[in-house]
């Protein structure tokens, strides 16, 4: 194979100590030798095979292009370790079952191997088919060599080949195919363990095989970190729990942030397990042929609801395209499933509506509502304004968001443009950093660091102009993640509560002294964007037609999606 490397200086194993030869990066060498070694790096229990795995020693790791097609490439990755005891059958030689663990463990090196060179990351996977040919035997004390080269990679399938060489005696012992594929998701998590340099590692019984519960758990993927060195705007933290519980100063700090800058994180909502299914469903629905996922498209008429292709909208008044792509399911979908209520969606989203899709869209719902009731309390409208407005059994633009950005976007250009958003409230989540906010009053935009464990809210136009404009929605924009992150596909859901389609959007002064007196210190041309006199379907409507590329007729057309 021919050698894709770029100038690296030498890795040596930290748990071997000796040099990994290969054409493959430090960085690729380093994640593989972890995955050897896994058994050094957990707590004292036992795995299956870990003192087999604590014989094995990383020899080479490559990258390069496939002999018979020479456009593709393969990872393969070497591995040479001495029969011990635990390898034996009764007959003194390597046991069958040995031998199909490392055609099962070590073909799955391959497969890694490539897929964090095409991917920075990788996808754990799960056995399909083990296909073995058995050709001699292997003794005590005798060297092996264990050599393993991917055969195929995409969808939800992958191909490995191994051979297992007797280096003693020049001969080879067994020959076999792995086929792997991505599990089905399923509401099991799995464990991981730190491991040095920031790189975390699966603890599972078999590494990239099995799947190992516990409440110790992360996604099943992982990211670098966001860097320390990028400016980023501070959020004010809420705790939902103590909001929940009636905590009158957690309110406060609450109001606080919803007044002024419009953004805040909140913990403790409950809503983690939800969103990483939801991620899931999104990923199924993305790997689906663009034909399918055309069938579903939004179109051009001022829906939101349904798939949209990446480059479908503009990001400015120039008409740049954008450059992600999105599910977007209605709250009414969900909340009257399995009957359709607005439209129909992929397959993908079907079987996933029970399990996944209405659970994430009540809990959402139920978020909030809370916090809409705390600021029906804090505006001094009649009890339940505010939640009427937003009522579940009203058809609304309401909707649950999965948005997948490319990765290694080039710094500077927008994967989704300046805007405020056109709802009430956002319920967001993200796994990498990329959302920016320009703060009032100041001229740079600022990243927001998003923080395990808590979701990213903020204010919607539709709630500032119920308001009066006390509740502040800002403007903000998605760039490419910082540093390193940028080699990662960035994921985000979110839900979006918008008020019912028959709510007219105005100032609801005649409810609130405190709105009141708000709207009659601002300007008529103030007075006259926050009393658009439309329902809110309409509103909405007109905004989402006039981002569509297709609908384009000059700059003008993008500025009518501002108000």
């Amino acid at each position: 194979m021919s050698s894709t490397s770029d100038s690296h200086t030498t890795f040596t194993s930290p748990y071997t100590h000796n040099v990994v030869g290969g054409s493959a990066s430090n960085y690729i060498k380093k994640v593989l030798d972890d995955l050897v070694h896994i058994p050094s790096r957990r707590p004292p229990q036992k795995l299956f095979a870990s003192t087999i795995m604590d014989s094995m020693i990383l020899a080479d790791v490559s990258i390069g292009s496939m002999a018979e097609e020479p456009a593709r490439l393969e990872g393969k990755v070497v591995i040479q370790l001495v029969v011990n005891e635990d390898m034996l059958n009764l007959a003194n030689t390597v046991h069958g079952g040995c031998i199909a663990y490392f055609v099962d463990f070590c073909s799955s090196l391959a497969l890694v191997a490539l897929d964090v060179h095409q991917n920075n990351d990788y996808t754990l996977s799960v056995s399909q088919a083990l296909n073995i040919v058995f050709h001699s035997p292997a003794a005590l004390g005798e060297t092996i060599r264990i050599v393993n080269m991917s055969v195929s990679s995409g969808g939800r399938s992958a191909t490995g080949r191994t051979e297992i060489w007797n280096d003693s005696h020049k001969r080879i012992i067994a020959s076999g195919t792995h086929i792997k594929m991505l599990p089905s998701k399923s509401k099991v998590k799995l464990c991981a363990v730190i491991v040095d340099e920031g790189i975390t590692l699966p603890l599972l019984g078999h590494p990239m095989i099995s799947h190992h519960p516990c409440t110790l758990c992360l996604s099943r993927h992982t990211y670098p970190e966001f860097p320390t060195n990028i400016p980023t705007h501070p959020l004010l933290v809420i705790d939902y729990e103590l909001v929940k519980n009636g905590d009158e100063k957690e309110k406060d700090v609450l109001w606080k942030a919803a007044t002024t800058l419009g953004f805040w994180y909140l913990k403790n909502h409950g809503a983690e397990e939800f969103v990483e299914d939801m991620f899931d469903m999104g990923a199924e629905t993305m790997d689906l042929p663009m034909e399918e996922k055309m069938k579903y498209e939004q179109g051009d008429g001022g829906s939101s609801f349904g798939y949209k292709y990446a480059g479908a909208n503009a990001v400015d008044a120039s008409g740049e395209p954008d450059k992600i792509e999105f599910i977007n399911i209605a709250k009414d979908d969900a909340l009257s499933w399995p009957k359709q209520a607005r439209r129909s969606y992929p397959s993908t989203v079907n079987n996933r509506m029970d399990s996944t899709i209405v659970p994430f869209v009540k809990k959402s719902v139920e978020i909030n509502d809370m916090i809409l009731n705390v600021f029906n309390t804090k505006l001094g409208l009649p009890e339940g304004t505010l939640n009427k407005l937003h009522s579940t059994e009203e058809y609304s633009a309401s909707e649950a968001r999965t948005i997948k950005a490319p990765k290694n976007l080039p710094i500077g250009r927008q994967a989704l443009g300046a805007h405020t958003d056109f709802g009430s409230l956002s319920f967001l989540h993200n796994r990498l950093g990329g959302l920016q906010v320009l703060p009032p009053g100041v001229d740079e935009w600022q990243y927001v660091k998003p923080l395990p464990g808590h979701a990213i809210c903020n204010v919607g136009d539709a709630l500032a102009l119920l308001s009066g404009g006390i509740l502040h929605s800002n403007i903000h924009r998605v760039y490419p993640p910082p540093g390193a992150q940028v080699g990662f596909e960035r994921w985000s859901q979110v839900f979006f509560t918008r008020p019912g389609n028959s709510v007219v959007l105005r100032p609801l002064s005649d409810h609130s002294p405190a709105i009141a007196e708000a709207v009659s210190k601002l300007t008529e041309q103030q007075r006259n964007v926050l009393s658009p006199g439309v329902t809110a379907v309409d509103w909405f409507n007109r905004r989402i037609k006039n981002q569509r590329v297709k609908n384009r007729a000059g700059p003008e057309t993008w500025l009518a999606t501002i108000h």
